[in-house]
């Protein structure tokens, strides 16, 4: 039995279109799954980047509460040295041992009463 020509050639035709449809979507497939990659990289790049900055965060502010007790230490002792200059008087025996033990803690005895 002989196939008409039109059929083969319209096989024929049919054969190429759905081959190079084929190769097309094969192509497009491995885009896609290239670009998931991509993305997939892009977002764990991200989420590295966010948990360095949140331990950034965390670590300034501990910094950050350090240095609001240092500062308020700071005043408190400032606080104390204004009153020993200006109402020596009113300062009680422990604002006198506070201010004798900062002054050895600066390596300053001048001031400090001789045993």
């Amino acid at each position: 039995m002989r196939v008409p020509y039109r059929y083969l050639e319209a096989w024929s035709k049919w054969r190429v279109t759905r081959d190079s449809n084929n190769l097309q979507v094969k192509r497009s497939r491995e885009k896609a799954r290239q670009r998931a990659k991509e993305a997939e990289a892009v977002k764990t790049s991200h989420q590295r980047e966010l948990k360095q900055l949140q331990q950034s965060v965390v670590e300034l502010t501990a910094s950050g509460r350090r240095v609001e007790a240092v500062l308020a230490t700071t005043q408190q002792h400032l606080r104390l040295a204004l009153r020993a200059c200006f109402a020596p008087s009113a300062l009680t025996p422990q604002d006198r041992l506070t201010i004798q033990s900062l002054l050895r803690g600066m390596g300053d005895s001048t001031y400090l009463p001789q045993a």
